[in-house]
């Protein structure tokens, strides 16, 4: 079934479930006191845009891209449903998500990923290569143990 990617407002009634869905795949897996989810009110801001992945009609994943100064964009609330998971969605959104950036002039992109759901999503041994390939950020000044930081230069 063809997949299509478009920016759309996360204040659909069907845009709330997704991420209720997200919210909780990522609280099965995160510890709460490293959850920073975006509501979608805060998703619907005017630095951020929803990228919806759609198969026949249906919503089956989403991601934002959220505009910081200095040229920096930061990938938020990436999801695909299970269901549609290991077909390359989450990527197709990635893509989109770094094209908007370049329309931007942002110049890098990055994103935190909780290191469980890395774990439990990516078979081991699997990498971030590709297009969209991250490098993993050594440290940072706020350190997070359960979150692991990546980052793209333009």
């Amino acid at each position: 079934m063809p997949v299509s990617i478009g920016v759309e407002s996360p204040l659909t009634d069907e845009m709330r479930e997704l991420i209720a869905e997200l919210n909780a795949a990522l609280l099965a897996l995160t510890p709460t006191e490293h959850c920073y989810h975006m509501s979608v009110e805060e998703m619907a801001g005017p630095a951020t845009s929803v990228f919806v992945a759609r198969e026949e009609g249906r919503a089956i994943g989403c991601g934002a891209l959220r505009r910081h100064p200095a040229g920096i964009g930061e990938l938020k609330r990436m999801f695909t449903r299970p269901e549609a998971q290991g077909r390359g969605i989450g990527g197709l959104i990635l893509e989109r998500a770094l094209k908007r950036m370049g329309r931007w002039r942002s110049r890098r992109a990055f994103f935190g990923w909780c290191w469980r759901p890395v774990t439990a999503i990516r078979p081991p041994g699997a990498s971030m290569s590709g297009p969209g390939s991250f490098a993993a950020l050594p440290c940072l000044t706020i350190p997070r143990p359960n979150i692991r930081f990546f980052t793209k230069s333009r």
